[in-house]
């Protein structure tokens, strides 16, 4: 009799196991690779930067330009040629100058009033304290491969302090006739930035640049549910976003400032050829004049008139009155105007 013995296959799953994971494994070593990410630095730090324009921003904001409010002025920056961001310098400048009513022309012949300005220091300095062993050099006896030449700084605590100061002063003069006008006085402005490392754990950092305490870049809070320092920070009002003038405010003076030289046009010829009459003839006319004056209104002609209303200033708003100095350089006067 003959037995035929059949040899039972293994399931499908047990076969195709092994399959999976090495299509598993060469797909990973297909998808796998690393990445590269390009860094550099610009010539001066962020902190620099922050440090100068912030002590800039104070500096100005202290300046009160208000006894110049109303007049058509130059600004004069040839002093503060090479100095730091002096472009920086000037432009927060005029931009305080308007904000405090002045008329600013970019040509020096068409200003009533020359102001210069010049400063004393715009830059940096840095200085640090060490709790601890400071990085030291070893001396070399005998050259013995693999020999540390050099003891690593090891901190109990330590304390780096950068200032950026800005001293700015400003005078303004009368341009045909030289005659002083104002002087600002001295503005000295320091800014400061703060880097504390306690144990190694650091930088904890802090100063005028930043809004509050930062760890290593980031926000520092001991209690995680606390909102912060509730005192408020000084104002920087050069640095504060105000609206000054509608579009339509500055149309409409624009549109009035036209009609009046117009209307000073057409009014010059007839001077002119009233220049050009008699002595005689314009005292008998003023006589005749004078006499229908004097039937007319039963009034001489020689009698005082009303003083006729002040000219709105140039540059202003209709209605708007002349800005008040202030002790803390605010702009009151625009605040909720829009």
């Amino acid at each position: 009799m003959l037995r035929v013995f059949a040899k039972a296959s293994p399931p499908l799953a047990a076969n195709m196991l092994p399959r999976w994971v090495a299509m598993l494994a060469i797909g990973i070593c297909w998808l796998s690779g690393c990445g590269t990410t390009q860094w550099s630095d610009t010539k001066r730090t962020a902190t620099e930067q922050l440090l100068i324009s912030d002590a800039v921003d104070r500096a100005v904001s202290k300046i009160d330009f208000h006894p110049l409010a109303g007049q058509i002025v130059y600004l004069d920056r040839e002093p503060l040629k090479d100095t730091v961001d002096e472009n920086y310098t000037v432009s927060v400048l005029r931009q305080h100058m308007l904000a405090s009513g002045c008329i600013l022309k970019d040509k020096k012949d068409d200003a009533t009033y020359v102001v210069e300005v010049r400063a004393g220091a715009v830059g940096t300095s840095r200085h640090s304290l060490l709790v601890g062993i400071p990085s030291t050099d070893l001396p070399v006896v005998s050259p013995v491969p693999g020999a540390p030449t050099r003891i690593p700084e090891i901190p109990i605590a330590k304390k780096t302090d950068q200032q950026g100061v800005a001293k700015i002063s400003l005078f303004a003069y009368h341009r045909a006739t030289g005659i002083p006008l104002w002087q600002s006085g001295n503005s000295r402005v320091s800014s400061t930035a703060k880097d504390t490392w306690v144990l190694g754990i650091g930088p904890f950092q802090q100063g005028t640049i930043h809004s509050s305490t930062g760890f290593a870049g980031g926000e520092f809070r001991i209690n995680p549910l606390a909102k912060g320092d509730k005192t408020p920070p000084d104002k920087i009002w050069v640095a504060q976003g105000i609206q000054f003038n509608s579009p339509e405010s500055i149309a409409m003076q624009e549109k009035k400032e036209n009609q009046t030289r117009l209307a000073q046009k057409q009014t010059r010829p007839a001077d002119k050829l009233e220049a050009g009459k008699p002595e005689a003839s314009k005292s008998g006319a003023s006589k005749s004049e004078a006499a229908k004056e004097v039937t007319a209104t039963g009034t001489p002609a020689s009698a005082p008139k009303a003083a006729a209303p002040a000219a709105t200033p140039r540059g202003t708003i209709q209605g708007v009155q002349p800005l008040p100095p202030t002790s803390d350089n605010r702009y009151p006067e625009w605040e909720g105007r829009f």
